[in-house]
């Protein structure tokens, strides 16, 4: 299970940026970020403009994601705590500008300053993480559903999309394979926990996806119409936007209330869960926008890489090394405790191609 700590920096990249040094770099956004006018509901974004919270409403969803045509369990209209909502929901979350990691002055957490001024763009995301029946039909569809050179590019992220020098199985018999092979896919706590894929439907279609690597992952979103979330975009709708939320849940915005009905996670980290359960089983634990399970149930590999350098201000940022062997996670999982469902918690690099029974993923979609 990959261990966790506070992240200490975050290269930004930005349209107008520069290649340097094999990263791409940002052109200068300057040196202030928000302005904090007493209430974190009313920050000034780098551009002047202000965030805007939009209320969450059905008007503000929408359905992609060709995984879902098929109407399959998992992959159709059977998700959520009561089997009848679409399980390639997207919500919209509507751009603004917040600090990337600030929580709010929880106690004993380790971030009480405003860290990382950043503005994000409207963009919509999934309201439940990948499941297995959803990965079932992009692997139904293997190898040609494969990417191909710079699918799933994120179009304010330059040199993002699919490299021809990344590697997926050969076969789809040998993805399936690796997906439930314990040798291939270890949590740290028990040889024989949480391989709930199989090679044909069962009964865990409508659990996350877990055991992907993140290249695995990627490909999915690209096929899927989509991309992986950036770092920048996870905490904007995990935060509330300006709200500044500790939890996703929360509200009052620095409400700390951790519990079994906002997320699954284990309270007892020595004896925790032996895996996630279906997605959306927590609609008390959805975020501002709709987004369910942004706290607990299965860590969230997202875009970024991890090494950490000198915070700035930024837009549309992430941090990206295509050579980089390592990645971001965000959100917590179910072997994790109460700690780790708060936003500012993050983790230490996660390797792109070890796949972890505690990882997965969600898409976001641009408009």
């Amino acid at each position: 299970m990959p261990t966790r700590r506070a992240v200490l920096g975050l290269v930004a990249v930005a349209m107008g940026s520069a290649t340097c040094g094999g990263r791409v770099w940002p052109a200068a956004l300057g040196d202030e970020g928000p302005e904090d006018s007493g209430t974190k509901d009313a920050l000034s974004a780098v551009d002047g403009s202000h965030a805007v919270d939009a209320p969450t409403s059905t008007s503000e969803a929408g359905v992609g994601g060709r995984s879902c045509a098929a109407n399959a369990a998992g992959a159709g209209t059977n998700c959520g705590q009561n089997g009848h909502d679409d399980c390639c929901a997207e919500d919209l979350i509507p751009g603004g500008s917040f600090f990337m990691l600030d929580d709010e002055g929880a106690s004993g957490l380790v971030h009480a300053n405003h860290d990382y001024p950043a503005t994000v763009s409207s963009f919509r995301l999934d309201r439940y993480e990948i499941t297995v029946g959803r990965f079932r039909q992009f692997l139904d569809s293997y190898p040609t559903s494969q990417p191909r050179e710079g699918d799933g590019a994120n179009p304010r992220v330059p040199g993002s999309g699919w490299q021809a020098a990344w590697s997926l199985p050969a076969s789809a018999d040998a993805l399936s394979k690796s997906l439930a092979d314990p040798s291939q896919c270890t949590s740290g706590w028990s040889p024989t926990d949480a391989y709930w894929w199989t090679d044909s439907p069962g009964p865990h279609e409508h659990m996350p996806l877990a055991c992907a690597t993140w290249y695995e992952l990627f490909a999915f979103c690209a096929w899927d119409g989509g991309r992986l979330v950036t770092f920048a975009e996870w905490q904007f709708a995990s935060t509330g936007g300006g709200q500044q939320r500790a939890l996703a849940w929360s509200s009052p915005p620095n409400d700390t209330t951790v519990g079994d009905p906002f997320a699954v996670y284990s309270n007892n980290p020595n004896t925790p869960r032996s895996g996630p359960e279906d997605v959306g089983s927590r609609p008390q634990g959805a975020g501002m926008w709709g987004s369910l399970d942004l706290g607990g149930n299965i860590l969230e590999v997202v875009f970024d890489s991890t090494v950490p350098t000198t915070p700035g201000s930024c837009s549309d940022c992430a941090f990206y090394d295509p050579k980089s062997a390592y990645a971001t996670l965000e959100g917590g999982g179910w072997g994790g405790g109460s700690t780790y469902m708060y936003n500012v918690e993050t983790t230490t690099p996660f390797t792109r191609g070890a796949p972890d029974p505690q990882v997965g993923a969600r898409c976001a979609h641009d408009l």
